[in-house]
């Protein structure tokens, strides 16, 4: 138990080690952050001038496995101590940037946390505003207040298409393993994709649709993704198979989001139940219930 013990102490060490000396490289954070490993669990504390700096002091700490991050890090800077000169920064910030439109900028500025407003045409232009505002020594978070402007009314369904239409004709992404829903301008991306790259690029292209307020993107990532119908078919059959149905005479069918339930059960209570378990599972649209209830031929004498 001695020798066990001690190897993990070792691992900690060596954890604590890779984390500070990767943050050590790091231009503008460099040995000004403190690590501690306690098991699974990293912690860092420090200053920094930026909340950009932070970020990413807390991205490197989480890049060497599957650790919890408990991050002290503090924002702060001898330069700006106020929320005067912090809001006065920002907005310099922001008029500099040429390619940024300017119907964004920073309303207000409280405790350091700084709140943007106006309008903009899509999600990418609020977010290239954060990501100026968050490089301005003094600023701790950022709250967008910015409203989504369209010249046209553009329904969830014209979105749902203009993303998934985007998303097939981009030659990098397999869109036949990718869902888009959409409500109040919300779109949610499902699917699989094979690499971390081709989710975020799948991300990007929803974020840039005029009228989308904001992308959930819950693309899974695996080397062999299988079609939402497949998967559907897969979650629809596992869930019948845990409940009190017989399944000996059930077929599942999934095409374009529609469930096909055919064959037999033994009662009107399963054949409803089984209609419920379907509409339940991502990725159905709807679903189509053939089964009949099965019935016992009492042969004569």
């Amino acid at each position: 138990m001695e020798i066990r013990w001690r190897m993990k102490e070792q691992e900690q060490e060596y954890l604590r080690n890779e984390i500070a000396e990767a943050l050590e490289r790091e231009p503008g954070i460099g040995a000004r952050i403190d690590v501690e490993v306690h098991g699974r669990v990293v912690r860092i504390s420090g200053i920094v001038r930026t909340l950009e700096q932070k970020e990413i002091a807390e991205e490197i700490a989480q890049r060497f496995g599957p650790v919890r991050l408990d991050s002290d890090i503090i924002i702060g800077s001898p330069k700006i101590t106020d929320d005067g000169d912090v809001l006065a920064a920002t907005r310099r910030a922001i008029a500099k940037d040429t390619d940024l439109a300017h119907d964004i900028g920073v309303g207000r500025v409280v405790d350091g946390i700084v709140y943007l407003e106006g309008r903009s045409e899509s999600i990418l232009e609020i977010e290239r505003a954060a990501h100026i505002v968050a490089s301005v020594p003094g600023v701790k978070d950022i709250v967008s207040e910015v409203r989504i402007k369209t010249d046209v009314l553009i329904t969830d369904v014209d979105l749902v298409d203009e993303v998934m239409q985007r998303l097939r004709v981009d030659p990098t992404i397999e869109a036949e393993f990718i869902s888009a829903s959409a409500k109040n301008g919300i779109v949610k991306i499902e699917g699989t994709v094979k690499t971390i790259k081709q989710k975020m690029h799948a991300g990007y292209l929803a974020k840039q649709m005029p009228g989308v307020a904001k992308v959930e993107n819950d693309l899974a990532v695996s080397e062999h993704p299988i079609s939402l119908d497949a998967a559907a078919e897969n979650e629809v059959l596992k869930a019948l198979e845990m409940s009190r149905i017989n399944m000996i005479d059930v077929r599942v069918n999934v095409l374009d989001g529609v469930v096909y339930l055919d064959g037999t059960v033994d009662t009107y209570g399963q054949k409803e139940l089984a209609q419920k378990i379907a509409e339940k599972i991502p990725g159905v649209r709807l679903v189509q219930n053939d089964l009949v209830i099965g019935f016992h031929i009492e042969k004569s004498a």
